[in-house]
């Protein structure tokens, strides 16, 4: 494994970004855009608006049909493998030349496809909750959320796997929040379904959907996310280390913040881990 990478996974960097970044939610925080508001067309990279027309989303689609057909269309052409992790083009063209390839890199690259697309769009990941360790690592996983216009509600899509989780009493897409919320009330009304053609579910990628969406972890909602603005600082990844240039974002605040979504259940397992996992005492 080369240097880079290492600084870049090293727990050091994670949690101190973490630290950094972390913000307490406000009114409102998980029902407002945090993509699209901060975006105009013009921002967008040629090679986005190419590529969503190479996805053929009809006008006549819903958000929600139009966003799975964009996930149909990334697992068909675009490959996995280490983590791109640079600037969104440069993803982009990683994942087309399938020379890599990680949840964050496709949530990213969807990301700007749905702003593309006019979808709104918006990007939570997750920390594993220290009980669920995976290979003595824990786990941490990125995925979306989209504005569903027919539900009135944003719904979790998850590019990476090509899933959604519905209520089963209801059959309706769920949102990430209430996810979470069915973890510690009623779990057994979850029911997670896998959309993508042409592809079976691994056991080892069902074992970490389990562990991802299944368990108390840690979610979070990046809030004032603008990924293009970030692109410039990221494409001198050849020349200074990741973690070097996430700090340059930060400092130049063009970063995002996190918010970790908290309920009656979690409260107090969530305060525990953030202590723990991001060494941070989320009040």
């Amino acid at each position: 494994m080369k240097l880079a990478d290492i600084l870049r996974r090293h727990p050091i960097f994670y949690s101190t970004r973490f630290w950094l970044t972390i913000k307490k939610p406000k009114a409102g925080d998980f029902s407002e855009e945090h993509c699209n508001k901060y975006i105009c067309h013009e921002m967008i990279p040629s090679e986005f608006k190419n590529e969503i027309a190479l996805v053929g989303v009809s006008p006549n689609e819903g958000t929600f049909e139009g966003a799975r057909k964009i996930i149909q269309y990334m697992s068909d052409h675009y490959g996995t493998g280490r983590g791109l992790g640079h600037s969104t083009v440069e993803i982009l063209s990683g994942l087309k030349k399938r020379t890599g390839g990680v949840c964050s890199d496709y949530s990213s690259v969807f990301t700007a496809l749905c702003l593309a697309n006019k979808i709104k769009v918006r990007e939570w990941g997750l920390v594993a909750n220290l009980k669920y360790k995976l290979k003595t690592k824990n786990l941490g996983h990125s995925f979306n959320e989209i504005f569903c216009d027919h539900l009135g509600k944003w719904v979790l899509l998850d590019p990476y796997y090509g899933i959604y989780f519905v209520n089963k009493d209801t059959a309706a897409p769920l949102s990430a929040t209430e996810l979470i919320d069915l973890h510690g009330f009623d779990k057994s009304r979850i029911a997670l379904v896998y959309f993508v053609h042409n592809r079976k579910l691994e056991p080892d990628s069902l074992l970490k959907i389990v562990n991802c969406y299944y368990r108390q972890n840690v979610f979070f909602l990046l809030k004032d996310y603008n990924i293009f603005s970030q692109d410039s600082i990221l494409r001198m990844h050849k020349r200074l280390p990741l973690p070097v240039l996430h700090f340059l974002l930060i400092l130049s605040k063009r970063y995002h913040n996190y918010i970790v979504y908290l309920n009656d259940h979690n409260r107090g397992l969530m305060k525990s881990q953030l202590r723990t996992v991001l060494k941070f005492n989320y009040s």
